[in-house]
């Protein structure tokens, strides 16, 4: 019998850490920077904030940048897999202030899942029924930012569309934008690369 294949990770992240190094989005990368600024100066939690958008044009990168730029923890979650209230009662009592929760497809939860978001987002506590119990208890959530992504805001209900302090649209990459994130992962990777390929390889993006 072989031996097992050896898998070697590289822990590099190309992900950039700051809206500086985050290409394109320039309409998006103003006010959120000054949110971002306004926050730290204040010393309190930013303001949940939505992206949507369609794939692969960076809502889980900024949640990132988001977090690491208030010194939180990043907590990410994909919405539909949250079953039931209890799932995401115990995620949200977890997180510790200053922390960023980012649900991407957040469209995509439960009603009743949703409904628990609601005073999260808003009072920083949930409410649940643990069962034998005939009354909820109520546990206190830590001072944090939601970021919500979906890929179709027309599906996002009213009452956790009003929650969010800003939304923002993520639009498509030019080429030359597609060129320079392609530029500087090639920079990253320690590999040669020249302009006509970059712009090459930049084309077959299609936008994101």
């Amino acid at each position: 019998m072989s031996a097992p294949t050896a898998i070697i990770i590289d822990e590099r992240t190309w992900r950039p850490k700051t809206l500086d190094e985050f290409v394109g989005q320039e309409a998006l990368k103003g006010p959120l920077g000054l949110m971002l600024q306004s926050a730290a100066k204040r010393g309190t939690v930013l303001e949940h904030v939505a992206f949507y958008g369609g794939p692969g044009l960076g809502k889980t990168t900024l949640a990132f940048i988001i977090a690491h730029m208030l010194g939180g923890k990043l907590t990410e979650i994909s919405a539909p897999a949250i079953s039931k209230t209890g799932d995401l009662a115990s995620i949200l009592t977890s997180l510790e202030d200053g922390d960023v929760l980012f649900l991407d497809e957040i469209h995509a939860l439960r009603r009743e899942v949703a409904e628990l978001l609601y005073s999260a987002m808003e009072d920083f506590k949930v409410s649940i029924q643990l069962e034998g119990r005939e009354m909820p208890i109520t546990l206190p959530v830590a001072k944090h930012t939601l970021v919500g992504a979906t890929t179709d805001f027309g599906l996002l209900p009213d009452p956790l569309r009003a929650r969010f302090g800003q939304i923002f649209p993520i639009n498509l990459y030019s080429a030359a934008e597609l060129t320079q994130v392609v530029g500087r992962a090639a920079f990253l990777a320690d590999v040669l690369i020249d302009g006509d390929s970059l712009a090459l390889i930049a084309a077959r993006g299609r936008g994101t």
